[in-house]
């Protein structure tokens, strides 16, 4: 008898200690939303309100709903990426396995002066199996790096697998954890 592989959740997603972004969504949709709606209301009655505020609370709920599922977890080589769906792929029977590193600007904090500024690169693994392609981004939205011990961990669920990508990708994540994450702060 085997033992059950051990899960480790990773250090993505909400993690109930910061409300601060859900409830901003989520505040700043139902305004939007009360002020059309009481414009469409006050210019042809209910069905205009309806019309404009509806879609507004519809995305409201969307990302607040992404924001507070979004998760991800490791058991054993399986990796699991939750956001409004969940999707989970064997990185060792991975088909192919790529780091992408994916840039974002930075503008400067000064309004007029025109300094753009590259910021480094948000780094995603990219696993496909069986027509499921899982994405998991290195750092948050809020900036939060997973951890040296969780990037070793995915080296070596990676690792496992023969496919294409699998060995650099592994290398990559160790080096990353050496340096003390994917952005090596």
């Amino acid at each position: 008898m085997t033992a059950e592989p051990h899960r480790l959740r990773l250090s993505v997603g909400f993690d109930g200690a910061r409300r601060g972004p859900v409830r901003t969504i989520a505040l700043l949709g139902s305004l939007v939303a009360a002020a059309l709606g009481g414009l469409g209301f006050a210019l042809a009655g209910p069905v205009l309100a309806a019309i404009l505020a509806g879609p507004v609370l519809l995305a409201t709920v969307l990302m607040v709903v992404f924001v507070v599922r979004a998760a991800a977890w490791l058991d054993g080589t399986r990796l699991t990426v939750r956001g409004l769906r969940t999707r989970t792929v064997d990185l060792a029977a991975a088909r192919s396995v790529e780091l992408r590193h994916l840039q974002r600007r930075e503008v400067g904090p000064v309004p007029g002066i025109d300094v753009v500024a590259k910021a480094p690169p948000i780094s995603a693994l990219v696993a496909q199996a069986g027509g499921v392609v899982v994405r998991l981004r290195f750092v948050s939205g809020v900036a939060t790096e997973l951890p040296a011990e969780q990037l070793r961990a995915l080296a070596d669920a990676v690792s496992a697998g023969d496919c294409p990508g699998a060995a650099e990708a592994a290398a990559w994540l160790r080096d990353a954890a050496r340096a003390g994450g994917p952005t090596g702060d």
